[in-house]
């Protein structure tokens, strides 16, 4: 926990404009930072505790929580750099409907997030 928190502050502490989005019980175990421009919001770091990683629950939670908690408009898109070498986590995002645009920047509009949040 003490990983997570210090690497969120100090995150927030070189950015003034990321906003950071946690889940947690006793502890804080999930975690998202992004900064929100105009119509676009960037995500900037997703971290979730190794014993949440595979729960099938914890991103959507994380994602449902982003979603509730920032102030984004229906014409927004989300978007982040994903490491090329990192092909799980293209997997997750690809699947979930983000779109390689460029070199390692993946994009999703924001209602197609929406949708893919509220599935069951």
């Amino acid at each position: 926990m003490f990983e997570y928190l210090l690497n969120i502050c100090n995150n927030i502490l070189s950015n003034k404009n990321l906003k950071t989005c946690v889940l947690k019980d006793k502890k804080v175990y999930a975690y998202i930072q992004y900064i929100l421009e105009e119509n676009k919001c960037c995500i900037c770091e997703i971290e979730i505790d190794k014993k949440h990683q595979n729960d099938h629950k914890t991103f959507k939670e994380l994602l449902k929580a982003f979603i509730i908690n920032t102030n984004m408009n229906s014409n927004c898109i989300i978007y982040g750099n994903i490491n090329p070498n990192n092909k799980h986590s293209i997997e997750v995002f690809t699947s979930i409907g983000f779109k390689n645009i460029q070199n390692n920047r993946y994009e999703i509009d924001y209602l197609t997030l929406i949708n893919w949040i509220s599935r069951k």
